[in-house]
């Protein structure tokens, strides 16, 4: 039943998509700028009816008995909702980084209210635990929001983070989220018909911190690794723009995967290897043990060390040039 409903869920995305291009052509269009990575004027807040297909299918599903209902789906349901509702708005109307990050740190406090953490449910040491599972979820929307910079790398790595949080959680309902955004996928794809936009990648991020949560009892640390490729850029970008002294808060293009755009190589090529990291990743923690887990680990910070020196010496030698 699962699968029919992840058919239906990828079909009622792609149409709701496409409806909606009409629409984004008009109002939601995505100008380029100093820092993007595109050259056209390219409608965006297409995840917006995605996450709507995703919404719409789950609620089938919980009605059909097909996957459980409870707390956790109307978490899943809110989350989906305020998170795609805002970054449609956002989308809009670039709303103040301000109002955004508050929102969100409001999205993650009821997210832990209502789904609880992996630590003591009293003291102080509680609190403590609450305090960074919030963080940690407001991290994980924006850092979804940060990497959605080229033509289908959060789109493909979210289909496929999805899949895997699906078999490791036992948890059927992220099969059809993945569903739903493969239905975007189809025009996300280099080059891209419309853009994600924050209404689906902070709602990808909000999405994946629910499904950590409520099904941490199947999850071990290991499980973590699933996200190396992904959230190891955005960290180590981080790190890199901090000890740079750079104001970490302000847009910027200093990512590894738009750094390996701008010195020539495709948004197809570079969302690719990203895609089959995350692949490779998820194989190591699904159906491999403690060595595997710390053998990718090791190989994501390798291929970030190695990335970096070629970058760094492309920039040289563009530096050097006549």
């Amino acid at each position: 039943m699962i699968a029919l409903l992840s058919v239906l869920a990828f079909g009622m995305s792609a149409a709701a998509v496409r409806a909606y291009l009409a629409v984004s052509r008009q109002r939601f269009l995505d100008e380029p700028g100093a820092r993007s990575s595109h050259s056209v004027p390219t409608p965006t807040g297409g995840g917006f009816p995605a996450v709507l297909a995703f919404v719409v299918v789950s609620a089938i599903a919980v009605e059909i008995h097909a996957t459980a209902g409870g707390t956790r789906f109307w978490v899943s349901v809110g989350c989906a909702g305020v998170l795609a509702l805002l970054g449609l708005l956002d989308d809009a109307f670039d709303l103040p980084a301000v109002v955004r990050f508050l929102c969100h740190a409001l999205v993650a406090l009821a997210i832990v209210h209502w789904l609880g953490h992996p630590g003591p449910r009293v003291g102080s040491l509680a609190l403590l635990t609450a305090a960074l599972c919030v963080i940690a979820i407001v991290g994980s929307i924006n850092a979804f929001n940060f990497m959605d910079g080229i033509d289908a790398l959060v789109g493909g790595t979210g289909v496929v983070i999805a899949s895997f949080l699906a078999v490791l959680t036992h948890d059927p309902l992220w099969f059809l989220l993945a569903a739903s955004y493969a239905g975007f996928l189809v025009f996300n794809l280099p080059p891209a018909r419309i853009f994600m936009g924050d209404a689906g990648s902070t709602t990808l991020g909000g999405m994946v911190a629910v499904a950590l949560l409520s099904g941490r009892e199947h999850l071990e640390p290991r499980h973590l690794l699933l996200f190396g490729p992904l959230i190891g850029d955005s960290a180590y970008t981080l790190v890199r723009r901090l000890l740079r002294g750079e104001t970490v808060w302000r847009a910027h293009h200093s990512h590894l995967y738009q750094r390996l755009v701008r010195v020539g190589h495709s948004h197809a090529r570079v969302s690719a290897c990203y895609v089959i990291a995350t692949l490779a990743m998820g194989l190591l923690v699904t159906f491999g043990g403690i060595a595997s887990a710390v053998a990718g680990a090791v190989a994501c910070a390798f291929a970030i060390s190695l990335i970096e020196r070629y970058l760094s010496s492309r920039d040289r030698c563009i530096g050097a040039g006549p």
